[in-house]
């Protein structure tokens, strides 16, 4: 995942489950007192994930830090709560995943962890092998430095493949070798007990049987051989077609072998029968790295090394061969598009190079899946091809199983309008070196059954309104470059009809489609054209005017929340036209690549876009600047914005997961200075040097953003003028907090009531007895305090001492009439700081102190939503009082006179705002324009003529 950014901050890595490809890392499967967990790779070698027998996702580690940027993880080893990770020459070690400690001692890269007992065999790419020290006690600090127990030298041209501790076998490891070399080692001693007779090829895998002194030992040539090193005899031996990757017994009673090779396929053995019991093809496509049964369960783990997944199978009834039992999965290759879809925003559909159109989920991976192609069968398609490609399935053959989907999807659509009902589609793609649309239902995890397939000629009742259409010739048409716009209905599936009857609506191919919010007006923008059209949906006419862009056309779309419409082109711009109007609003320029995909933010103020110069780009409109790049490891493919603007999605060249990014200004004050690298221009509406005129202020501002950030503080924002209303910096989530807080307290209440402490704190007298009493009565120390705090409990609050003495700072500040620094104060404080604040002002004169100070701030244009707030919070915790106070009703009705005045001035401004907006944008004339009022019960006109 790419770096961290003060907009935008990594979040987690979404649809991985074992990415251990880059350096061959093979799962581990450990248990831990009576639970079994499994521990993967992830993020290419880079972070661990942690699950449960019922593969549900329990930790997840932190990205490793760069200091091994060549070094991704090569092989992990777990023991009780603690994970072994070889990083490079150093061995990290995790306690429920979270770094502990990093222990040095290898000079060359490790190639192997194995946990023997109670140490740690570590090998390394010199032929050196260390022996560690594992605490017995996980509770213990765990020591900087590792303890070595020994220090050994493997002998000469013995490179290190595989390695066992044989039930036992004290002290003692079993190693193989690259040229079918096996020795025998006492770690204790430091020397090898026996070398044994060399195997016909490497030696891959060593795994110990239920009985004694036997050992299975895959080899590179693909045979499985039973070898009992007591006697150095083979008992049995098997031949897969591939070299073996893993190899399990199982122990729950059924004396059977289970092995896989490096092409994905699971072999089962009956070692009575001393045969092949079942045979698996293609279970993992590129291999599988990991294969093992649970203890005394015919339940088996397997992992893939290349194909992103973790399946478990299950032994069951009389069947010889096993079925999966559950399985969790990613993409096989890399995504290439990511969008958000749903009604909660929580679910996103991701495309990528293996064919396959896959839910993800931000809260529960477990309800990640992949939608099925059901009853899909591409077109064009001969029998001759279709039957190669199920030779190939017979032959093993790892690209077979793409032969049957479809071709990888270029673009897609989706809608929540319809999505619970049966007849309508929600998601529609595009495959590329296909015409056909295919159609997907969210709920049905599968594709519709209708494909959207354009005519080859006009329709019957399109021929009607077209003179001389018996003339077409359809084969010419195929031939020629299709520039057409085609309607469909996803109800029947049934084709409507095209833009102005069977014409061309572009000379070239369409580049892209946008619809608005009502789903009156369609935008189709061509690529050689350079043109933006405009038309209308139901009678698929076309509209007035067009915009004409500078260079060619690649992507097009519309925020419905502003009516602006963005085009990507070949120049490696954004250009940002007003639909309305119609005239250019904005153009973004500063990526050194290819734009592949940008997005609207929710509200449309933001712009960010993905290019193939390794950024992703955040552009501000209302500015008109840049106010955010994130520089990516790969190039990105693909950008998505969550519906609520929480969460950024991001897929990358060559990464098989879904980056997601956290917007940290939805969370915390966050100012970030419309400020830009050297190389980015942009040119805003009515400004021939947009991007100059404000260089000088941004070069005296920047010192001042760059310490306030070096102090953890937002940097403060002086509004243009005094008399301008402004909102405060707080994040959307502060004050709508504080208007509801009494229900965020009544439903965090404990669902039992407190207990009573079973002992009293030791420093309570007691009297002596059976029964245990508290000797309260009789400490004049104790009822001093009780009376003293009743007494100043009881009276006393008109004294300004007792009020500075029980108020809280917020009570003392109001008390002084220092309404700056209380509004400072309340402007610090978070949510719970600010109720604590006004639960705990004591007296009289503290709320009618409060009271004035909410009026002085209702009077001023300052943070108006957060004035509202914290106001609010005060008349529900003291207003009642302040009813039954003798001076009280008269302060609430100047409090509403003051609430009143200050929603009037904000209203005028919403008027005069609205009214030259409609005007100056063209949607009313000067000469007859018209101010309407945001509550919608008068209008007055306005004549703007000669101003």
């Amino acid at each position: 995942m790419p770096s961290a950014h003060p907009l935008y901050t990594p979040y987690r890595a979404l649809g991985l489950v074992c990415d251990g490809s880059v350096a061959r890392c093979s799962p581990v499967l450990h248990r831990q007192g009576t639970a079994t967990f499994l521990t993967t790779p992830v993020c290419a070698g880079r972070a661990l994930h942690l699950y449960d027998v019922s593969l549900q996702l329990k930790l997840v580690s932190k990205p490793f830090p760069s200091a091994w940027p060549e070094s991704p993880i090569s092989c992990l080893a777990a023991a009780h709560d603690l994970t072994f990770v070889a990083l490079g020459s150093d061995i990290a070690v995790l306690k429920r995943l979270a770094p502990v400690t990093i222990w040095h001692g290898h000079d060359a890269p490790v190639r192997h962890l194995f946990i023997a007992g109670d140490v740690l065999v570590s090998s390394c790419e010199d032929n050196r092998l260390i022996v560690w020290s594992i605490p017995s006690s996980t509770k213990r600090t765990l020591p900087i430095e590792g303890a070595i127990l020994a220090d050994i030298t493997l002998p000469p041209k013995f490179e290190l493949t595989a390695i066992a501790h044989p039930p036992t076998y004290l002290n003692k490891v079993l190693l193989g070798a690259s040229d079918g070399r096996c020795i025998l080692l006492n770690l204790r001693t430091k020397k090898i007990i026996h070398e044994f007779d060399s195997f016909p090829a490497a030696v891959t895998i060593l795994e110990p049987s239920p009985v004694l002194d036997v050992v299975a030992v895959g080899l590179a040539d693909g045979r499985v051989l039973l070898h009992n090193f007591r006697a150095n005899e083979t008992v049995a031996g098997g031949l897969p077609p591939h070299a073996v990757a893993a190899v399990s017994f199982r122990s729950d009673g059924t004396e059977s072998l289970v092995s896989t090779d490096f092409s994905g396929n699971l072999f089962t053995w009956d070692l009575n029968e001393r045969r092949l019991s079942s045979e698996l093809r293609g279970v993992h496509a590129g291999g599988a790295s990991l294969c093992q049964f649970l203890l005394a369960e015919p339940v088996l783990f397997t992992s893939g090394l290349q194909d992103n997944s973790v399946k478990v199978h299950v032994y069951d009834g009389l069947r010889r061969e096993p079925r999966v039992l559950r399985s969790r999965e990613g993409h096989r290759l890399p995504p290439t598009l990511v969008r958000f879809c749903g009604y909660d925003g929580s679910m996103m559909v991701s495309a990528g190079l293996d064919r396959e159109l896959r839910m993800v989920s931000i809260v529960r991976e477990a309800r990640n899946k992949s939608l099925a192609q059901k009853g899909v069968e591409p077109r064009g398609r001969k029998a001759k091809k279709r039957r190669r490609a199920d030779a190939g399935i017979e032959r093993g053959d790892q690209r077979l199983d793409l032969a049957k989907k479809l071709p990888p999807i270029t673009s897609i659509a989706s809608n929540n309008l319809r999505q619970r009902d049966e007849d309508f589609a929600n998601i529609a793609t595009v495959h590329s070196e296909l015409r056909e649309v295919y159609t997907w239902r969210m709920q049905d995890g599968a594709t519709h059954s209708h494909v959207l397939l354009p005519p080859d000629r006009p329709e019957k009742y399109q021929l009607a309104f077209r003179r001389g259409a018996k003339h077409l010739d359809s084969k010419n048409m195929k031939k020629r470059q299709d520039g057409r716009i085609h309607s469909y209905n996803l109800q029947s599936g049934k084709h409507q009809g095209t833009c102005l009857v069977w014409e061309k609506a572009h000379s070239s191919p369409v580049a892209g489609l946008a619809v608005d919010g009502c789903g009156d007006v369609m935008v189709s923008a061509g690529y050689d054209d350079c043109l933006i059209k405009f038309w209308d949906i139901h009678g698929r006419l076309r509209r007035e005017g067009s915009i004409q862009t500078p260079t060619q056309i690649t992507k097009l779309i519309w925020c419905t929340a502003s009516d602006l419409l963005a085009v990507t082109c070949d120049d490696f711009c954004i250009y940002v036209y007003d639909a309305s109007t119609k005239k250019l609003a904005r153009k973004f320029s500063g990526h050194a690549g290819s734009i592949v995909d940008m997005n609207f933010d929710p509200l449309g103020r933001r712009i960010i876009s993905a290019s193939m110069d390794s950024t992703i780009k955040t552009w501000d409109l209302p500015s008109g600047r840049i106010i955010d790049t994130l520089l990516c490891v790969n190039a990105p493919t693909s950008v998505a914005v969550a519906p609520s603007g929480e969460y950024l999605a991001s897929t990358h060249v060559n990464d098989l997961g879904l980056s997601l990014w956290v917007d940290t200004s939805k969370f915390a004050s966050l100012s970030i200075p419309g400020q830009g690298d050297e190389d980015d221009d942009v040119t805003m509406l009515g400004s021939a040097d947009g991007g100059d005129e404000n260089s000088d202020s941004e070069q005296a501002n920047k010192p001042t953003h760059d310490k306030a950030r070096e102090r953890g503080q937002a940097p403060t924002i002086e509004p243009l003028s005094s008399n301008i209303a402004t909102l405060s910096a707080k994040p959307l989530t502060h004050w709508t907090t504080l208007s509801n807080l009494q229900a965020i307290k009544e439903r965090n209440k404990p669902v039992e009531p407190a207990k009573k402490p079973e002992a009293a704190p030791f420093f309570l007298p007691t009297v002596k007895g059976i029964k245990m009493e508290f000797n309260v009565g009789d400490s004049d120390e104790v009822r001093s305090k009780i009376a003293k705090k009743a007494k100043d409990r009881k009276g006393g609050f008109g004294d300004a001492e007792d009020d500075d003495w029980a108020n809280s700072e917020f009570g003392r500040l109001v008390a002084r009439e220092q309404y700056g620094s209380a509004a400072k104060l309340l402007h610090r404080l978070d949510a719970s700081g600010v109720d604590l604040e006004i639960q705990t002002l004591d007296g009289p004169n503290s709320r009618i102190n409060a009271a004035r100070f909410f009026q002085e701030r209702l009077g001023s244009p300052e943070e108006y939503e957060l004035t509202q707030a914290h106001l609010n919070l005060f008349l529900t915790t003291h207003g009642t009082w302040l009813a039954k106070d003798e001076g009280g009703p008269a302060l609430l009705e100047s409090l509403c006179l003051a609430q009143e005045g200050a929603w009037q001035k904000l209203r005028t401004v919403f008027d005069t705002v609205m009214s030259l907006s409609a005007t100056f944008s063209g949607q009313v004339s000067p000469q007859n324009s018209w101010n309407f009022s945001t509550s919608g019960l008068y209008f007055t006109s306005c004549d703007f003529v000669g101003k």
